[in-house]
């Protein structure tokens, strides 16, 4: 049995540049009854680098046995202007694109997240909360069906503080270049922390969409210089409530 929440999860891949690839993560979102696809900006463009791909190729599973994986094309241009959606207030600044499915998906094995599946907004999670993010480190699948892995995370800065003063907060975790785009999600919550601070019951050990995993956070070390040793191993994770108004 496959569990239903990585049903919303789909690999990415775009050749361009003489056929070098690139490959990330990303997830269906649906809102007001539109279907999207949420990955990370530096996947579908990245003018630092000259990166321009015409399309991205998502890798979804069919509904029929055996539920193999295909590949669907999403071309990222309508003419000469980008398909896909930016946050209205913070355009480029945030690393999240909302990229539109025009084309009938009926037969495949999808499960978008749709507002529902965000945090609620009188929950609040703890510093040190467990999370686990859901993609492809190093376009690496499971089997066949091209199936998300989950990796292991903690909250590390306080959850709805934006940090750095952008809608971010920044994730604990060992994480690997193909994991971009990934949904960052609480694990089985049995216990939710009030406004208030008091707990109450979580129905079903609930699992919430906290963010959108974009990229290793480098900070240059107090006092200036360059950062010796391990990195610091934080990640930067998109908030989940830009969703909505980029949908």
């Amino acid at each position: 049995m496959i569990p239903g929440i990585v049903l919303a999860v789909a690999q990415l891949k775009a050749r361009y540049d003489r056929d070098r690839l690139m490959s990330g993560s990303g997830f269906f979102y649906k809102s007001h009854g539109r279907l999207c696809y949420i990955t990370n900006r530096h996947l579908v463009v990245k003018e630092s680098t000259n990166y321009y791909p015409d399309e991205i190729t998502l890798s979804v599973r069919t509904s029929g046995l055996p539920g193999l994986a295909e590949d669907v094309p999403i071309s990222l241009y309508r003419g000469r202007r980008p398909a896909w959606m930016e946050h209205p207030r913070y355009g480029s600044e945030v690393d999240v694109v909302s990229v539109p499915i025009k084309d009938d998906m009926s037969r495949y094995a999808i499960r978008p997240f749709t507002r529902e599946n965000i945090v609620p907004g009188s929950m609040h999670l703890d510093l040190g909360q467990d999370l686990m993010v859901l993609g492809f480190p190093q376009g690496l699948g499971a089997g066949a069906r091209s199936l998300p892995l989950a990796r292991s995370a903690s909250l590390a800065s306080p959850h709805r503080m934006d940090f750095d003063g952008k809608p971010y907060v920044l994730i604990d975790a060992r994480l690997h270049p193909g994991t971009s785009g990934s949904p960052v999600l609480t694990k089985s919550m049995r216990l939710a922390r009030l406004p208030d601070g008091s707990y109450a019951l979580s129905p079903g050990g609930e699992k919430y969409l906290v963010g959108i995993h974009s990229a290793a956070v480098s900070w240059p070390p107090a006092g200036g210089g360059k950062l010796q040793g391990d990195p610091l191993g934080l990640h930067c994770c998109w908030s989940a409530e830009l969703l909505d108004d980029m949908t």
